[in-house]
């Protein structure tokens, strides 16, 4: 029985494994990326979110919001 060469089912996995990783790592930033906003727009979302909250009667989302 001979020796099976598994050298390049070997190098198959690890270069899957590396482009798995750089492909975790890219969503990671991306989605990352998309989270960052800056402090006037996160401002903006919260006064509009309280003022939304405000019209339907929800006083204290409304004043939670407006807090944040």
């Amino acid at each position: 029985m001979g020796v099976i060469d598994t050298s390049e089912l070997q190098f198959f996995v690890k270069a899957v494994s590396i482009n798995a990783k750089r492909l975790i790592n890219r969503s990671i930033d991306a989605y990352n990326n998309l989270l960052q906003i800056d402090p006037e727009s996160t401002k903006e979302i919260h006064n509009e979110l309280g003022d939304d909250l405000e019209k339907r009667g929800n006083y204290d989302g409304a004043i939670k919001a407006y807090k944040k």
